[in-house]
């Protein structure tokens, strides 16, 4: 299969990647020269009952659970759609803040339904990669050509619809998925064109070893590191020194913003740099935070060579050169300093839920004897899959594999099934586990709160008179 790019988009019912549903995907698959092959793809997803979808995320998009109940496929279905074509040999898929957003919830979504998060992202000669911090990086080393927006506060605005809207780029509609698949791609495109030597190499760093490369821990060289965590007037752009493999994740690589004076924390004890690394700013009292931050070589970072930025670009980007340079000086003098700093990485306090469907990332990767089993899961009948189960070691895995039952194929399901089913989803929607979400009670009371204000756009009272409808009767099918 020749190299391709599949341009992808969701809509989803709220942002809790393990949590919150997939409303809409969709998708467009090119050449490297941006010419379509195919089709676009163009698929919804019913909602099941274990659920409530958060109101500000139907607001936004104007999709209704009507609207995917109508349109859409069951969750494993959906699922099956999305695999396949991102697990199409040599495909890179690639979106607008997807990294962070849209492949977190595809790797929970086919966690859910048995098929493995991660391999779609490497095997076959595929990879992924990001649109964002292209732009970012454009914006802060090569801005010219491309016409840039800022918010009141003089901060650039990073926003898909923003930045179609002020460089002529078609984008019939923000917040539908193929909309704003042809948006991606039109920017794409145009940064290509008034630069594309940075988009080439930018492109390289979709593979990890490229990004290891660059972040040399031997020489411990400087980098320019560009990310909307560095977001102000003069862009999104520092300087930062690659200190250590992180002692948890070989994938992060664990550097320091050289723009800081170290100077007050090169001497302070693990515990000491721990507390000013990870407590919240409003709870340091008169201490600043540390700015050290993990790089992620499987995320597509945007690095470059200091060199890329001459004097004037390093003036616009309010950088000293020369004082970051003194910083690196000081940090690689300080003997026994990236022991500490392992130190301060390992053992981090990570979230751990009680919800199986939860545990993609706090629950160890599912043995190979269950792996062998997913695939014939997926493709046997439900009947089947109750009456001869898969012998599961895992124990998550027969929790899992109950409710994928029930999600997709309720009418298999006996009475007796049937009220278990709605005793589950009672608890789910009474008391979801995660902060984030929305219980059937908040929800209701959020919508007619709404509804009942004067202020409320016409629109906005289309949509959530939908959602009441659904919310009752959610409420009338499960609860009562």
């Amino acid at each position: 299969m020749a190299f391709s790019l599949l341009w992808y988009d969701l809509e989803t019912f709220g942002r809790h990647p393990q949590w919150d549903r997939i409303a809409q995907f969709a998708a467009i698959r090119t050449t490297d020269t941006f010419e379509s092959i195919g089709d676009p793809i163009v698929a919804y997803c019913r909602l099941s009952p274990d659920y409530v979808p958060h109101p500000d995320a139907a607001l936004l998009t104007g999709i209704t659970p009507q609207e995917v109940q109508s349109k859409g496929m069951s969750e494993r279905d959906f699922a099956e759609v999305i695999n396949d074509a991102m697990s199409v040999a040599a495909t890179c898929t690639v979106g607008f803040n997807s990294i962070r957003f849209d492949d977190e919830f595809v790797r929970a979504l086919l966690y859910r339904n048995f098929y493995d998060p991660y391999r779609r992202e490497y095997e076959n000669g595929n990879s992924r990669w990001d649109i964002i911090d292209l732009m970012r990086m454009f914006h802060d080393l090569r801005p010219e050509g491309i016409e840039w927006q800022r918010d009141e506060r003089g901060v650039p605005v990073f926003r898909l619809e923003t930045l179609a809207r002020a460089n002529g780029v078609v984008h019939e509609r923000a917040h539908d998925a193929l909309s704003d698949v042809r948006a991606t791609i039109g920017l794409a495109r145009l940064a290509n064109e008034q630069n594309p030597r940075l988009f080439k190499y930018y492109f390289s760093l979709r593979r990890k070893e490229e990004v290891r490369r660059r972040l040399n821990l031997q020489s411990m060289e400087p980098v320019l590191h560009t990310s909307g965590m560095f977001s102000s007037p003069a862009g999104c752009t520092t300087i930062v020194i690659p200190l250590s493999v992180g002692p948890e994740n070989p994938n992060e690589i664990i550097c320091y913003d050289l723009r800081r004076d170290p100077s007050d924390w090169l001497d302070a004890d693990v515990e000491s740099i721990r507390r000013r690394v990870f407590t919240r700013s409003a709870e340091l009292g008169p201490d600043e935070r540390i700015p050290l931050k993990g790089i992620h070589i499987n995320r597509s970072p945007a690095i470059a060579p200091l060199s890329t930025a001459d004097q004037r670009r390093l003036e616009a980007l309010e950088i000293d050169r020369d004082l970051c340079m003194k910083h690196a000086e000081m940090i690689r003098a300080k003997s026994g300093l990236i022991q500490r700093i392992r130190a301060v990485y390992a053992n981090r306090p990570a979230r751990s839920y009680r919800d199986p469907d939860l545990q993609i990332y706090s629950g160890d990767f599912f043995p190979d004897e269950d792996r062998e089993e997913f695939e014939e899961i997926r493709t046997a009948h439900p009947e089947a899959l109750k009456t001869d189960p898969p012998k599961l070691y895992d124990q998550r895995a027969p929790e899992m594999l109950w409710r994928y039952i029930a999600r997709n194929f309720p009418e298999t399901l006996t009475d007796e099934e049937q009220q278990k089913w709605r005793s589950f989803c009672a608890s789910r929607i009474l008391t979801p586990e995660p902060e984030a979400a929305i219980d059937i009670g908040t929800y209701l009371r959020d919508v007619d709160n709404r509804l009942a204000r004067v202020d409320t756009p016409a629109a906005d009272k289309v949509i959530l008179k939908s959602l009441l409808e659904y919310g009752r009767e959610l409420e009338k099918s499960v609860l009562s």
